[in-house]
């Protein structure tokens, strides 16, 4: 244990969910910078339809969740969490059966780091005896 009363497991977990998590918004954004050009260009500006709004929520909230996972991990963790339950269960709702790998892809990520930022959490409550 170090001098801020935080353990090497803990402190892993916790800089492990903050890096992947950050790594995973950063990717995210650049994916969307990247579909906006491509639309823009062919077609000379976007359509917001259903699955347009629905992907810039979902991208906003893992923006949220990461940034408030660095200030505070139970806020970021809930958050992170919830969106990977989400956007999973959207997969298994919307897509054709041969897309589930998606879910891999895209939900099971932010499921990882809301857990590790949950369990950092967890251990850090536990060792301070609340």
């Amino acid at each position: 244990m170090n001098k801020a009363g935080h353990d090497k497991l803990t402190l892993t977990m916790r800089y492990l969910a903050r890096i992947i998590s950050t790594l995973l918004a950063a990717f995210l954004l650049l994916f969307a910078i990247g579909e906006g050009i491509n639309s823009w260009s062919r077609g000379g500006g976007m359509e917001f339809d259903y699955e347009h709004i629905k992907m810039t929520v979902y991208f906003a909230l893992i923006a949220v969740g990461t940034i408030l996972g660095w200030w505070r991990d139970i806020f970021g963790g809930v958050i992170l969490t919830l969106v990977g339950i989400v956007f999973s269960l959207t997969v298994l709702i919307e897509m054709e059966s041969h897309d589930y790998w998606i879910i891999l892809i895209f939900g099971m990520p932010f499921l990882v780091c809301g857990a590790l930022f949950l369990l950092s959490w967890r251990r850090q409550k536990k060792l301070h005896g609340q």
